[in-house]
């Protein structure tokens, strides 16, 4: 038995003529006719009581079309399915992703790959940088979204769009009502850093920024992670200065402000392994670099600075 025996079967069946079926299949009609009488050869059973004037379908033949249509059904969903495998358009990609990126640049991207490719499952990760360059050198995951420079020749990026910093302070802290700060009125207070293991990238380009200003940060306390130095300034134990994209998460208690200073910005990227291939990276990458997701990204740039109190004070 082979699957045409199946297809021919199921187009006589909903056709019950020959003549109608095999226009249909764009096949003659004695092949077809020899096909089916193979069939129930192979079966044992007549499918199709035959006479001059019709074709009816015998009570084996009712429940053989219902099981025949089933296989066709699975053949063809297995079919689809392997295709979009190979196009990158089902399956699953696991993504390591930096504290401020869940909050600004994962949204957007994992609507819009839901939208497109429903059956492509994104597992996605909260981690640091270290730890994502760390588990794409042991394949732990696929693809990270990280802050650069990343310092390991093994891994490839792809840069997604720069950001800048904002000053940020606890909602009844003295400079929480200002329209701008400087560095040097920062300094003052009590400074949280975030990035006290590898990958340093935030801690060292905050540190560089005041030391080329010759502004001493004396009282600094240093913290593993984003999280712990939002719960920090939130708890009023001091300011510090962040990526924008920081600000979308809208934490109570918090206030984010525009720094007078010049700036430096922070670049975002998508980095994986150079010796990972795969056709779901570049349906994620096409995702990322969408300009629809990019607009989104440009507006939260866009509004971060000049709305302090109401990014600030909105609840999660």
């Amino acid at each position: 038995m082979e699957l045409r025996h199946l297809r021919y079967f199921s187009v006589v069946a909903e056709e019950l003529h020959f003549n109608r079926a095999s226009e249909r299949l764009n096949i003659a009609q004695p092949p077809l006719s020899q096909s089916i009488r193979q069939l129930e050869t192979e079966l044992g059973v007549l499918l199709f009581n035959r006479t001059r004037r019709r074709v009816e379908l015998t009570p084996a033949g009712a429940l053989f079309l219902d099981e025949a249509r089933k296989v066709l059904a699975q053949v063809s969903h297995a079919t689809q399915a392997v295709r979009e495998i190979e196009r990158g358009e089902r399956g699953s990609i696991r993504l390591g992703v930096i504290y401020s990126a869940v909050y600004s640049l994962i949204p957007p991207v994992l609507r819009l790959l839901a939208q497109r490719y429903p059956h492509l499952m994104v597992n996605v990760q909260e981690m640091t940088i270290a730890e994502q360059v760390q588990q794409l050198g042991r394949k732990g995951i696929d693809v990270g979204v990280l802050r650069l420079p990343v310092l390991d020749d093994n891994i490839a990026t792809q840069t997604i769009f720069e950001e800048g910093l904002l000053a940020m302070v606890p909602a009844d802290h003295p400079l929480a009502t200002r329209r701008t700060v400087q560095l040097r009125e920062l300094a003052a207070f009590p400074f949280i850093l975030s990035g006290s293991g590898p990958c340093r990238n935030l801690r060292y380009e905050v540190l560089n920024t005041f030391e080329r200003r010759g502004i001493p940060v004396d009282s600094k306390r240093e913290v593993p992670d984003m999280h712990t130095l939002v719960g920090l300034v939130a708890a009023g134990l001091g300011v510090s200065i962040v990526p924008h994209s920081v600000s979308a998460a809208k934490m109570v208690n918090i206030v984010y402000l525009p720094i007078a200073d010049e700036m430096p910005r922070l670049a975002v990227a998508l980095a994986w392994h150079k010796k990972m291939s795969s056709p779901a990276l570049t349906k994620l990458t096409e995702a990322v670099m969408d300009p629809s997701v990019l607009a989104q990204l440009g507006e939260l740039s866009r509004r971060a600075p000049w709305t302090p109190s109401v990014v600030g004070k909105l609840t999660g």
